[in-house]
């Protein structure tokens, strides 16, 4: 089984643009789904041992990605959700939609902002802008590249 850990930032960002032919990790073809945060309160409150009501509190928020810990009231049972892997502490999910938006060519500015307008939880552009220039570029430039070399020869 495929684990976040066995993939370099630079492969996972080569499964979008297809260089490797490897199967891609289980968490890459994870159907992903917006939740409405009222929806999921509900589902962390109860604690999944004891079925106790568990106090939440956000741990981390970034982006699209978030993580709570709960401690439940009666068992005291602690535990900690996110709703993405993280790989060298850079949330998954805000890199996979990075990359979406990037290689499928769409405008950042609109895909955001209409994200925005529904409330949905999302990076900002500066956000966007580090990524394609840390990662998402990198990758691309590296395929350009490869094809130009195939083509040449």
């Amino acid at each position: 089984m495929y684990k976040h850990s066995d993939y370099s930032i630079t492969q996972i960002l080569h499964i979008f643009v297809n260089v490797y032919s490897y199967r891609p990790p289980s968490w890459y073809n994870d159907s992903k789904c917006v939740v409405y945060l009222s929806k999921l309160m509900e589902l962390l409150s109860i604690c999944p041992s004891c079925t106790g009501k568990s106090d939440v509190k956000v741990q981390r928020r970034l982006g699209a990605y978030l993580m709570y810990k709960t401690i439940c009231t009666l068992c005291k049972k602690e535990r900690t959700w996110s709703n993405s892997e993280e790989h060298r502490g850079i949330p998954l999910i805000n890199l996979i939609l990075s990359a979406g938006i990037l290689f499928s060519g769409s405008l950042a500015t609109k895909f955001l902002r209409a994200l925005s307008m529904i409330n949905v939880s999302m990076f900002g552009g500066n956000t966007y802008l580090a990524y394609q220039k840390a990662f998402l570029h990198p990758v691309s430039n590296f395929h350009r590249l490869n094809l130009i070399h195939a083509i040449v020869g």
